[in-house]
């Protein structure tokens, strides 16, 4: 079975965000081994599920930049975007990963992220995987991840900062100053580039890599109709509510989605 590609081109983070939820729904319905999207938002702070806004995000300077603040629904720290940054989802049937010995998610994600920093330590790039599956140029971050799973369905985010503002990045992010809160409190690093690597040389080099651990070509892909009206109807009663954006209160989900 092909593996599926997408790579998206919409910058709205709102719609960007909807669009890993309702993609990860029909990937639930009919799971494949792997699925990975590429996108990009316009410049913007995302916190994650469960996280209090206020400790993570610096809303003055977000105002003073025309920075937006989303919230997303897979769980992880508070993190800065915008189109220097690239971002990876990569949906997963964990039984597909049964033979490199994957048995939960807490591996699937670890394999993940081991084999994006394979891919650039192959490029030159002299990087590791830290804690959290955060991967480190150095000593600095350079890519974050946050995860979304329902029984053996994983959706696995991560962001790669290839030409960030990073100088914004300082200001628009609390963790750096350690406030203390109850509620999944990011953990500050500091961060750089991946400067002189293209992306899409990065990109090439990603897919033909998966494709070779996984044995199976790529499929570039479009989004369905019915991904798309999915998604558009979660950016509306969701991802645009402020209910949730500032809370994390996901009452306005219908019990059933119009799938």
């Amino acid at each position: 079975m092909p593996l599926r590609l997408i790579h998206n081109y919409s910058h709205n983070v709102f719609l960007n965000l909807a669009m890993d939820h309702s993609l990860f729904e029909y990937h639930y319905l009919n799971p494949t081994p792997l699925m990975i999207r590429i996108w990009k938002n316009e410049p913007s702070v995302i916190v994650g599920r469960s996280q209090d806004i206020h400790s993570e995000v610096e809303f003055s300077t977000c105002v003073k930049h025309n920075i937006l603040v989303a919230r997303r629904i897979s769980g992880g720290g508070t993190v800065y975007h915008d189109l220097g940054n690239l971002n990876l989802s990569f949906f997963l049937f964990l039984p597909s990963l049964s033979s490199w010995g994957v048995k939960d998610i807490s591996a699937a994600r670890s394999f993940i992220s081991t084999h994006v920093a394979r891919v650039l330590q192959d490029l030159g790039y002299n990087v590791s995987v830290g804690d959290r599956n955060s991967i480190f140029l150095k000593d600095r971050k350079i890519s974050g991840s946050g995860a979304y799973f329902r029984k053996n369905v994983l959706l696995h985010q991560m962001t790669l900062l290839f030409n960030a503002n990073l100088d914004l990045l300082e200001k628009v992010l609390k963790a750096r100053f350690n406030y203390a809160t109850k509620r999944f409190p990011s953990v500050y690093s500091p961060t750089t580039n991946l400067v002189g690597l293209s992306e899409d040389w990065f990109i090439s080099r990603l897919v033909t890599h998966f494709q070779e651990v996984f044995d199976s070509p790529f499929e570039k892909t479009s989004i369905s109709e019915k991904e798309q009206n999915l998604a558009s109807y979660l950016e509306k009663i969701l991802y645009r509510n402020e209910k949730w954006i500032m809370h994390g209160d996901r009452s306005a989900l219908p019990l059933r989605l119009p799938l």
